[in-house]
C-alpha cells in the first residue's frame, strides 16, 4: 500500500513555530509529528511512504533519516492536488493513501477509511463535525447527503449554514482521479455567495469536480482529529500525544529514587534516570532516557519529560506539561505548557505557553496567564480575529529566542523565531521574527550625600 504525506505550505496560521520548520516536524510530547505518522502509516500496512512538498525537504529528511520506507518528492507547482498528481504519476500505485502532514488522529480512524475504500474502490474523505476547535468558515467544509454516508459538495471556507462538517486531510484515492487533478482550476471554485478564494491548487477543489461529473465521494467520519492550524492547536495535540504516549509505554528500566524523594504516582522511565533528594513527584511521571529530577524540584501529575532532561533545584513543573529533550530548569523556575528541546529556564522564572527550540528564558521573566477581565485573549492572524476555545493566555514563544532579566510578557503574546526580549521590557503585542525589543527608559540624577543627612 503506497502512503503520501504532504508537508507543504506556509503554515502561516501557525505563526510563531511554522517559519523555522516544517509544520509536520513540530514535535508532539518530543517526538516530530512526521515520524508519529510515518510510524503510523507503517503500522497501518503502508510499505512505501512518499513524502510530497513544495519546500526543499532537508527537515523532513532529517526526521526520517533513520526510516528505508520513505521516499521524498519536490514539487514546483503549490497546492495540494498538484502534489497529489505528482505522487500518483511518480508511484504509478493504483491507489494512495493520502494524509496532511499537519493531521493529527487516531489508527482506528485512518483504518476504518481504509476498509471503507477497499470495499467500494471510490474515493472516501476522511471528516469531523465542526466545533469551536475546527470551524467551517476557516476550512474546507463537506455538506454531507445519503445519511451522512456520502459528500454531497465541497465548499471552501463558507458560512456557517452552509455545511456543519470539515474535511479531516485524510484521503483513499484511486488513480482515477488524476484527470481532476491535472484540470484544477487553481483555485476553489464552490464557495459561498460574497466568497474569496486564494490562488491554489486544492485537493478538494479535485473532488468537487468529481462530484460535479455525477461520481460518488464517500465519506468515514473521525472519532477525534486534530488539524493542526493555529498555535492552540499545537498545545492541544501535544496534549493528546503525551497522554496516549502515557496510556501505551512500558517502562525502560528500574529508576533510582534517593530516600528523602516523595513519589505518589507511577513511573514510567528509560535508562538511567534519577529522581534525588527532596524530589516531590505529586502523581505519574514519564521519563525518557538520562534523566535526572534533583534537589527539591517539584513535579505536579501528569508531566512528560524527554531525554536527557534536567529539572533541579526545586524548580517546578506543573500538571500535564511536556518538557523537551536536553532541557535544563534550574533555580526555582515554574513551567506550565511544552517546551521544546534544547531550552533552558532558571532564576526564579515563571512561564506559562510553548517555547521554541533553544530558547534561553532570562532569570525573572514572567509571563501573565490572566487579565483582569478574566477573558482569553483574541489573536489577530491574517487580518481575521480568533478566540480560541482554550490555551489562549499562553504565550507562544518562537524558536531560538532569548529573554532578558525581569522580562514581563502578557497572556496570548507571540514572539517570532531569532529574537530578543530586553530587560524589564513588557511585551503586550506580537514581535516579529528577528526581532529585538528594549525599553527606554527616562531617568532623573540629582546629587546626594552626607549633606542631605545634616552634616
Amino acid at each position: 500500500m503506497q502512503a503520501v504525506i504532504l508537508t507543504g505550505g506556509s503554515g502561516r496560521r501557525l505563526w510563531p513555530y511554522s517559519e523555522w520548520q516544517p509544520k509536520a516536524c513540530l514535535p508532539l510530547a518530543n517526538r516530530p509529528l512526521l515520524a508519529r505518522t510515518a510510524e503510523q502509516l507503517s503500522r497501518l500496512g503502508c510499505q512505501q511512504i512518499m513524502v510530497v512538498s513544495d519546500g526543499d525537504l532537508q527537515t523532513e529528511k532529517y526526521v526520517l533519516r533513520h526510516r528505508s520506507d520513505c521516499e521524498f518528492l519536490t514539487v514546483a507547482a503549490r497546492g495540494t492536488a498538484a502534489a497529489v498528481s505528482a505522487a500518483f504519476a511518480h508511484s504509478r500505485a493504483e491507489w494512495c493513501l493520502v494524509v496532511h502532514g499537519d493531521i493529527f488522529t487516531g489508527d482506528v480512524d485512518i483504518c476504518r477509511l481504509i476498509e471503507r475504500f477497499a470495499a467500494c474502490r471510490q474515493p472516501v474523505v476522511l471528516v469531523r463535525e465542526s466545533d469551536e476547535w475546527h470551524r467551517v468558515d476557516d476550512l474546507v467544509a463537506v455538506r454531507l447527503t445519503g445519511n451522512g454516508s456520502r459528500a454531497d459538495s465541497l465548499w471552501g471556507h463558507p458560512r456557517r449554514h452552509y455545511a456543519d462538517h470539515v474535511a479531516g486531510g485524510v484521503y483513499a484515492l484511486p488513480s482515477d482521479i488524476m484527470p481532476y487533478l491535472d484540470h484544477n482550476p487553481g483555485y476553489m471554485r464552490k464557495l459561498a455567495v460574497g466568497g474569496m478564494p486564494a490562488r491554489e491548487r486544492m485537493l478538494e477543489q479535485s473532488l468537487q469536480m468529481w462530484l460535479e461529473d455525477g461520481r460518488e465521494l464517500l465519506v468515514e467520519h473521525s472519532d477525534w482529529l486534530i488539524d493542526i492550524d493555529f498555535p492552540w492547536h499545537l498545545a492541544e495535540a501535544n496534549y493528546r500525544a503525551a497522554d496516549s504516549d502515557r496510556r501505551t509505554r512500558v517502562a525502560g528500566s528500574r529508576v533510582e529514587v534517593a530516600n528523602s524523594a516523595v513519589v505518589a504516582g507511577e513511573i514510567i522511565a528509560g535508562v538511567n534516570c534519577r529522581i534525588g533528594e527532596g524530589v516531590i513527584v505529586k502523581g505519574d511521571l514519564v521519563m525518557g532516557d538520562n534523566v535526572t529530577i534533583d534537589w527539591g524540584a517539584i513535579i505536579e501529575p501528569g508531566v512528560t519529560v524527554g531525554d536527557n532532561a534536567i529539572i533541579t533545584d526545586r524548580a517546578m513543573v506543573r500538571s500535564g506539561s511536556i518538557i523537551g529533550n536536553g532541557v535544563k530548569l534550574g533555580y526555582n523556575a515554574e513551567f506550565s505548557g511544552i517546551v521544546h528541546d534544547g531550552c533552558s529556564l532558571a532564576h526564579n522564572c515563571q512561564f506559562y505557553g510553548i517555547i521554541g527550540l533553544n530558547c534561553d528564558i532570562g532569570a525573572g521573566t514572567q509571563t501573565g496567564s490572566l487579565r483582569f477581565d478574566d477573558q482569553t485573549a483574541t489573536f489577530n492572524i491574517n487580518g481575521k480575529r480568533f478566540t480560541p476555545p482554550d490555551h489562549g493566555g499562553m504565550v507562544y514563544l518562537g524558536d531560538y529566542c532569548r529573554t532578558g532579566v525581569g522580562a514581563l510578557l502578557l497572556p496570548g503574546v507571540r514572539i517570532g523565531h531569532s529574537s530578543c526580549v530586553g530587560p524589564g521590557v513588557i511585551v503586550d503585542k506580537d514581535l516579529p521574527a528577528n526581532s529585538l525589543l528594549l525599553v527606554e527608559q527616562q531617568q532623573s540624577r540629582r546629587g546626594w550625600g552626607p549633606h542631605k543627612y545634616g552634616w
